[in-house]
């Protein structure tokens, strides 16, 4: 190539092919996001022990592969991506997946929790109210997360207990389940677990395909109710706990400004 006689377009193919993989970027990408943990400044905002994650829609130009139309997302081009963002408390993106623009975002939140390849272990995640389901509740609980979305609509949510429980001041719980539900499938729930953590299928495909179940296959429902008493207990928090409401406040905010300035350097602004 001119200026750079030893550059030429094989080098630049054998790079991308050997070198520019995903099995090669996310493990660069950990190391790259360990560094800048360990500089004060990074510490200063937070110590990476909490996480949070959000999409950010991109309007496609043209009729790129995958690309698919949204008309609340893209306005007059309809038509586009999510780039669905994992940041640690400290602001290093430490996992990107791009997402199809129909897709629910809850969906992919446990891949990032999952396959970062990072030594750091966030344990509580923060969402907007796109990021959880019952079902994304239930397994994010099981295999060790703390999932802590803000939620629309609060005052009208659904609480739930289990049959044949005591509970205090029962006349707020307005929904009942049945512990056998969730214990007749105690088992196949915890194949799920083992195959996600395994990572050999991702827990988007698991979760995706399990959600897709009909509401009276016997696995959904074990998952959802087990989920929806996950949820109470977050409804709770929430209700009681003002530290705990300032931190989920505090970690959606940080995505939402890293978003900002990802919009800002985006090549003419929106193009």
């Amino acid at each position: 190539m001119a200026g750079n006689p030893g550059l030429n377009v094989a080098l630049l193919e054998n790079l991308r092919e050997d070198i520019l993989r995903p099995q090669t970027i996310q493990p660069a990408i950990a190391s790259l996001v360990e560094f800048y943990s360990r500089l004060p400044l990074a510490q200063i905002w937070g110590e990476g022990g909490t996480s949070s994650s959000d999409g950010q829609g991109f309007a496609a130009a043209g009729h790129p592969l995958g690309a698919v139309y949204h008309r609340q997302r893209f306005r007059r081009r309809r038509r586009g991506f999510i780039v669905y963002t994992h940041i640690l408390d400290n602001y290093a993106p430490f996992y990107t997946q791009v997402i199809p623009a129909s897709a629910r975002e809850a969906i992919y939140v446990l891949d990032g929790l999952l396959y970062h390849a990072l030594s750091l272990v966030p344990r509580e995640h923060y969402t907007d109210s796109h990021g959880y389901t019952d079902i994304v509740f239930a397994l994010t609980y099981l295999l060790g997360f703390r999932l802590a979305p803000r939620m629309a609509k609060f005052p009208d949510l659904t609480l739930w207990y289990g049959k044949g429980f005591e509970v205090e001041y029962q006349e707020l719980f307005n929904g009942r389940i049945t512990s056998k539900s969730i214990a007749s499938q105690w088992e196949a729930i915890q194949r799920i677990c083992a195959t996600i953590q395994n990572g050999r299928t991702r827990a988007s495909q698991i979760i995706r395909k399990v959600s897709a179940f009909n509401r009276k296959h016997s696995l959904f429902k074990g998952l959802r109710n087990f989920g929806r008493l996950v949820r109470t207990r977050h409804i709770l928090e929430i209700a009681g706990d003002k530290e705990y409401r300032k931190r989920i406040l505090q970690g959606n905010n940080k995505g939402e400004s890293r978003n900002a300035v990802a919009k800002e350097l985006r090549y003419a602004r929106q193009g």
